[in-house]
């Protein structure tokens, strides 16, 4: 059983991106959306074309599981701070904040060199990370039992 609570979130976030990031991936092959979370990511690193090369993938998904890792890291000091009753719910705030701010904010800010504003994308991102947010609080609600 691992016992220190950085790498409790960490790993529920990440394993949680994987959660959000399939959707996304079989929608985009199906052609309902026209990008995945990886293209997003590499976006903020790369310019325009190379966004969609291999390297470009790799630097994109590398970004999105720590940026997943990282939020996994902030759930659990959110969840010991206010406990784990209800976890579900409180996982559900967690993905609300981070679509509300992530696509919302962030990729309106400038920050992206890719900006969808497509609708179906967006409606469908909010579920994904819906996802997310109930995963990585499940994990670490099941693994972390530290009093």
């Amino acid at each position: 059983m691992i016992k220190d609570r950085i790498v409790i979130g960490s790993m529920a976030g990440m394993i949680a991106t994987l959660f959000k990031d399939l959707p996304n991936y079989i929608l985009y092959r199906l052609g309902i959306v026209k990008c995945i979370y990886a293209h997003l990511a590499a976006s903020a690193h790369l310019s325009g074309s190379d966004v969609y090369t291999a390297i470009g993938s790799i630097i994109g998904f590398l970004a999105d599981i720590i940026t997943g890792g990282a939020i996994g890291v902030m759930a659990i000091i959110f969840l010991k701070r206010f406990g784990t009753d209800y976890w579900w719910y409180k996982g559900c705030i967690i993905a609300n904040i981070i679509w509300l701010f992530g696509l919302g904010v962030i990729l309106n800010l400038g920050t992206v060199n890719l900006v969808f504003g497509d609708p179906v994308f967006r409606l469908t991102s909010f579920f994904d990370h819906l996802l997310f947010g109930l995963v990585t609080v499940y994990l670490i609600y099941k693994w972390d039992r530290l009093p």
